[in-house]
């Protein structure tokens, strides 16, 4: 009995035990550890959102956009040029290898004549092409000269406003270039469009010896070559006035008197000068002055000064007679200035050097030695400074009193020649005329360039302020002249 209750006694707690152990917490199942498989293709990052491109500005059709352009060239050509207003955007069609093509003028630095959109074009530069035989080379080949005939037509009204043709020879020698024909005149259209704006331009013809203003800047004289006379233009009408003798002399220097009304005509190869009326275009006297490189009146008009191989004569205008002789150049003398007072003359020769003299007693004042042969001299108008070009792309601006150097300026390109210099009226200015076709214009006091007039394209040889004080007149040997209102 008592067995058989302890064996039930021992089930029942075993029960109980188990009921226990089943009943408390879980035991944790240990975890089967599967290695995380290393992707082979990274997880895709959605592409941001790209900048789309521009839409780009769709090239026009001209020849539908415009169909009246060709039109008005046509018409253009066959109408006079009557004056209107400067260029402002420009659209060019240039008629040329039997057909014709519309272009925005690339070849233009001013964005003022850039048409940016067809809404913008106020002007067509329409332009014939002819391509002439001309010549033959040794090789039996054929040379060929081209000519380019430029209208500027107001848009859409018509109007002729200014020409300009461009004959350009055949090239000299054949190369692999231009395979024997005459390149195409883009330089020279570019510097004469921006060249117009405000201004007044003149064509004198494809070259000349000798241009000069009249102080006043209503007059000009030139001289083309192998032709008779000199021609006296009339500025304000753009058109050749009358013609004066040029009593048969190969007229090399042309200079007007201080009050305009006498004009000096010398030749390097006729050994003389002669002085005419302006008003008359009779002759007032001939001076025997040798082989004359340059002339220039003293400021009272009752002197002048040539230069002849090294030597500077001064001459009487009423007796003719020489007064003085300056002999103290070693070769050459190219340019000649009388200072404002007429006392002092400044000299300049191809050996580098620049002397500076008082004219009544010949007694050299300074001497200055440079780099390059001298071709510019210019006084301030107080007679208190001198400019002169001392070497290629380099003004020098010398103290007259004390003899030293005050200021240097450079011309924006390097290397290039300076053929004229002239001050403002004012003496604020500094205008040097290069080789390239352009001016440049610096502030004196500062020294800092602060304008570059284009529109030539021959060396500039002549170069005034007029006595309006905001008129710039210059002329190129290539047959160009331009008056720029500078205070605009």
């Amino acid at each position: 009995m008592t067995c058989r209750v302890l064996f039930r006694i021992v089930i029942i707690l075993t029960l109980v035990m188990f009921l226990v152990i089943g009943c408390g917490s879980p035991q944790p199942t240990p975890a089967i550890i599967v290695p995380t498989q290393t992707a082979l293709l990274p997880t895709s990052t959605a592409l941001p959102t790209s900048t789309p491109f521009p839409t780009p500005t769709p090239v026009p059709n001209f020849e539908s956009s415009i169909p009246s352009a060709g039109p008005l060239c046509d018409i253009g050509f066959a109408s006079p040029v009557v004056g209107g207003s400067p260029v402002l955007s420009l659209l060019t069609l240039i008629e040329a290898d039997g057909g014709q093509s519309w272009t925005y003028d690339k070849t233009l630095e001013s964005t003022d004549l850039k048409a940016q959109s067809l809404a913008e074009v106020h002007t067509l530069a329409c332009i014939k092409e002819e391509v002439v035989a001309d010549g033959t080379y040794l090789d039996g080949s054929t040379a060929y000269s081209r000519t380019w005939d430029v209208r500027l037509i107001g848009y859409p009204d018509g109007r002729v406003f200014n020409s300009i043709e461009f004959d350009i020879g055949s090239p000299f020698f054949k190369d692999n270039t231009n395979n024997g024909i005459a390149p195409r005149p883009v330089e020279q259209l570019s510097l004469w469009l921006m060249g117009l704006g405000h201004n007044t331009i003149l064509h004198l013809g494809d070259f000349v010896y000798g241009v000069a203003f009249a102080p006043d800047g209503k007059t000009l004289v030139s001289r083309i070559p192998y032709t008779e006379g000199v021609q006296l233009w009339d500025v304000s009408k753009q058109e050749v006035s009358r013609s004066l003798d040029n009593y048969g002399m190969d007229v090399l220097d042309l200079t007007f008197s201080p009050d305009g009304m006498i004009l000096a005509l010398a030749s390097f190869n006729d050994n003389q000068v002669v002085l005419l009326d302006v008003s008359t275009g009779k002759r007032i006297r001939t001076i025997s002055a040798g082989t004359v490189r340059s002339t220039v009146f003293s400021p009272d008009g009752k002197t002048l000064a040539t230069s002849s191989e090294n030597i500077v004569n001064v001459w009487n205008l009423v007796s003719g007679q020489r007064i003085n002789t300056f002999n103290n150049h070693s070769d050459q003398v190219q340019a000649v200035v009388f200072s404002p007072d007429g006392k002092t003359v400044a000299s300049g020769d191809v050996l580098k050097t620049i002397l500076l003299w008082d004219v009544s007693t010949r007694r050299v004042l300074h001497k200055f030695d440079v780099l390059y042969e001298v071709d510019a001299l210019a006084f301030s108008p107080d007679g208190k400074m001198l400019a002169a070009n001392t070497d290629l792309g380099k003004i020098i601006i010398w103290d007259v009193a004390s003899g030293k150097p005050v200021k240097a300026l450079s011309t924006q390109a390097e290397k290039v020649g300076i053929y004229s210099l002239a001050f403002s009226l004012d003496g604020k200015t500094l205008a040097a005329g290069l080789e390239n076709g352009s001016v440049q214009l610096w502030q004196i006091d500062d020294g800092g360039q602060f304008s570059i007039l284009g529109g030539l394209s021959g060396h500039v040889e002549t170069l005034a302020f007029l006595t309006d004080g905001q008129t710039l007149a210059a002329a190129d040997s290539k047959g160009t002249a331009i008056l720029w209102n500078i205070q605009k």
